[in-house]
């Protein structure tokens, strides 16, 4: 087993340092393949004190964001039996091989993601026009991914997909605009495992929750799952969707009231929590790790400074809005196209 990262954006390096700081911590020994044509001098120095870490500077899959993933595993699969794909914002607080080592070849371990619901899967694959084969919630995540050489086809098919016009001009349009079924690679791979193509497929989902923390908004946090948190600390995986929190350099203020509340959001992230026990070793300065807002401080005190319960309120806030549909476009859409406004 080989874990896969990649990253071009210079911007976002730090998260590629946690990934591997807390995959040398959790997961000792196990071999890292990263892809970084957007490596620095400094960066460089870092991935030498890290032996187990290959690094690659091949700048040939540049620009093409989260739909680089079937191609650089193909590639990876050319030379090993597994490899697991990890999105750079994904932080490791476990071993999580213990749930890779049952399954077999033909097995595909996928990420849940928060907002998935049921007959999200079909949705998906009748959208592409492809024959239905099996229900499955959707859409997965995918930043977290388990593929053998059984599955080349797949990664073949999803390539395909994420080549196509009409799939290239959705990217080029603002989220809340594309298609469902073309929001993202992993609206394409959802679809993908629900058809009859690739039904007999065995799919081994990595629970959110239970087993990863999708950290997307407040509210994808959940308030049920915090409460279970607090006893029976994280998971194996955090992952910090959305905003990312290396990106915040300046401290949010009032007057600016998303930016503030974005701010809190990331103050009181898990990622974030796990994050700081590793500030020494990033060897560059990171004042997002600190707690640089009043409310920021407010609820980690009154939090007792557990990340759990620090966040509570804003997820309970956070979700209550989601459900109403206020934070759902997926429900606004809905309603628009049941009412005929639906452009």
């Amino acid at each position: 087993m080989i874990v896969c990262l990649y990253e071009d954006r210079p911007t976002d390096l730090a998260g590629v340092k946690l990934a591997i700081l807390s995959l040398a911590r959790h997961c000792p020994g196990l071999k890292v393949a990263l892809t970084c044509p957007a490596a620095t001098g400094e960066f460089r120095a870092f991935i030498a004190r890290h032996p187990q870490v290959t690094l690659d500077e091949n700048a040939e899959w540049v620009g093409q964001g989260f739909n680089v993933k079937p191609l650089i595993l193909a590639r990876l699969l050319e030379r090993h039996d597994e490899v697991v794909w990890l999105d750079n914002d994904v932080i490791v607080n476990g071993d999580f091989r213990q749930w890779l080592t049952p399954l077999t070849p033909e097995t595909v371990a996928i990420a849940e993601d928060p907002w998935s619901y049921a007959g999200g899967g079909k949705e998906r694959c009748l959208a592409w026009g492809l024959a239905f084969g099996r229900d499955l919630p959707g859409p997965m995540n995918t930043c977290f991914l388990r593929f053998t050489r059984a599955h080349l086809p797949l990664l073949l098919a999803w390539r395909n997909l994420t080549r196509r016009a009409d799939y290239l001009a959705a990217q080029a349009k603002p989220v809340y605009e594309r298609p469902v079924h073309m929001l993202s690679d992993q609206d394409v791979i959802t679809a993908l495992l629900a058809s009859s193509e690739f039904a007999a497929l065995p799919v081994r989902m990595i629970a959110s929750g239970r087993e990863i923390i999708q950290h997307h908004g407040a509210g994808a946090y959940t308030p049920k799952w915090r409460l279970r948190h607090l006893f029976a600390g994280f998971p194996p995986l955090v992952h910090a969707m959305g905003v990312k929190p290396w990106r915040l350099k300046e401290k949010a203020t009032l007057r600016d009231k998303k930016g503030y509340y974005t701010a809190v959001y990331v103050e009181l992230s898990p990622y974030v929590a796990l994050a700081r026990a590793y500030r020494a070793e990033l060897g560059e300065p990171a004042p997002w790790l600190n707690t640089r807002t009043a409310a920021g401080w407010v609820c980690r005190v009154g939090g007792l400074f557990h990340p759990a319960l620090a966040g509570l309120p804003q997820s309970f806030m956070h979700r209550v809005l989601f459900d109403a549909g206020v934070l759902n476009f997926e429900k606004k859409r809905a309603a628009e196209k049941k009412a005929g406004t639906t452009r």
